[in-house]
C-alpha cells in the first residue's frame, strides 16, 4: 500500500484537508492552493472552492440567507437570472481572521449570479490587493488606479470590493460609490482593517448593510472540522468508527472550551483562521513523526486495537509544538 497517496495512508485522506493542494472532487482551481491554509476562500472568482466553504461554521449561512433576501427584495435574483437596478454598499466588520474576505466573496457570487438582462454580466474590480495594508494614503492611491479601470471599462454592473481600508478612507469609498452611481448600478463591498476602529458606518448620506464575523463557538469549530474532514475521507474500514480522524470531536471541543488552541483569545472561542492553522500544523507533524518512525505505515491495516495511540490529543500536541519552537 505504499504507492497510496501519503495523507490516504496515513489518515484515510485524499489530502490535508486544511492545507490542500487539490480540491475535494478534483477540478482545475484558479487560486493558488498554497494560500488556502491562512488565506480567504475567494469564491466569486473560483466557484469550485465552495467545496471548502462551511457556512454553519460561524455566521455565513444566515447572512448569506439575509443577503439574499436584500437582493430579492430589490429584484435581483438568481434562478432565473435577472439584476435590478438598485445599488447597495455593504460593510463587513470583525477580528481579523474570522472569516470577513471569505464572507464578502459569497456575497459577491451571490450578486454576480444575478446576470443582467442586457447580457454584460457584472465587473469586480478590487480596490487593491487583497491584504494591502501599507498606509491610507497608498491605498488612495490604488483607488485611483482602481477607478481608471472601471472607467475604462465602463460596466453598466458593477462590484467594488474594498479589504481591509485604513483610517478615513471610507470616505474616499463613499465618495467613489456617489459618482459611480450617476450612470451605473454598484455595489460596495467595505472591510476595515481590524486595527481600524475608528471607521463610521452610520452616515445620513448612504444606507449601509452592515454584517458581523465572529470566533467560531466549540460546535461550529467541530462543524468546521466536520465539513472538511468528511470532503476528503476515504473509505477505510480500520477508522470507521472515528469520523473526524485524526481527530477526536470531543476533545475537539474540549480544547476549545478549555481555550488550549485558542493562541491567546478568549477560552471557548477560536477564529477559523486559527482553526485551520492549527489542525494544519498538528497534521503534518504527526505524519513526519509516523514517517520517522515507520516509512510505510499505513492507517488501514493498523490493528483496531491501535487505533486509539493514533488520535490527536490536540492540547498535547499544541504543547509539543510551542516546545519545539521553543
Amino acid at each position: 500500500m505504499a504507492n497510496l497517496p501519503l495523507y490516504q495512508r496515513l489518515f484515510g485522506l485524499r489530502d490535508n484537508p486544511f492545507n490542500p493542494t487539490q480540491l475535494p472532487t478534483g477540478g482545475a482551481t484558479k487560486s493558488p492552493m498554497a494560500m488556502l491554509a491562512t488565506g480567504p476562500l475567494l469564491l466569486h472568482h473560483d466557484p469550485l472552492l465552495e467545496q471548502l466553504y462551511s457556512p454553519k461554521a460561524g455566521p455565513f449561512e444566515k447572512i448569506d440567507q439575509d443577503f439574499l433576501t436584500l437582493l430579492e427584495l430589490d429584484n435581483y435574483t438568481i434562478d432565473p437570472p435577472a439584476a435590478g437596478k438598485q445599488s447597495h454598499i455593504v460593510m463587513i466588520m470583525g477580528s481579523d481572521g474570522t472569516g470577513k474576505t471569505t464572507l464578502a466573496s459569497s456575497l459577491i457570487r451571490w450578486v454576480t449570479s444575478c446576470t443582467p438582462s442586457s447580457g454584460g454580466g457584472w465587473y469586480v474590480e478590487m480596490a487593491w490587493p487583497l491584504q494591502y495594508y501599507a498606509s491610507s494614503a497608498a491605498q488612495r492611491d490604488a483607488l485611483k488606479n482602481a477607478r481608471a479601470q472601471i472607467d475604462d471599462r465602463s460596466p453598466e454592473y458593477l462590484c467594488l470590493f474594498a479589504d481591509n481600508f485604513l483610517a478615513d478612507v471610507e470616505y474616499d469609498l463613499l465618495n467613489m460609490f456617489d459618482e459611480l452611481v450617476a450612470n451605473r448600478v454598484v455595489f460596495l463591498f467595505m472591510i476595515p482593517h481590524p486595527a481600524y476602529t475608528d471607521y463610521h458606518i452610520l452616515d445620513e448620506n448612504h444606507l449601509i448593510h452592515p454584517y458581523n464575523t465572529r470566533e467560531l463557538s466549540p460546535d461550529e469549530a467541530a462543524l468546521f472540522v466536520n465539513d472538511r474532514i468528511t470532503s476528503y475521507r476515504v473509505t477505510t474500514p480500520s477508522i470507521a468508527s472515528y469520523p473526524l480522524f485524526p481527530f477526536d470531536e470531543t476533545n475537539l471541543r474540549e480544547s476549545v472550551i478549555a481555550g488550549d488552541i485558542t493562541a491567546g483569545t478568549t477560552s471557548g472561542k477560536i477564529t477559523i483562521r486559527q482553526l485551520n492553522k492549527i489542525l494544519n500544523n498538528v497534521m503534518r507533524e504527526r505524519a513526519k513523526g509516523l514517517l520517522s518512525t515507520n516509512k510505510t505505515f499505513d492507517i488501514s491495516v493498523a490493528p483496531a486495537t491501535e487505533i486509539d495511540r493514533h488520535v490527536i490529543d490536540l492540547t498535547h500536541a499544541l504543547r509539543e509544538l510551542e516546545g519545539m519552537v521553543a
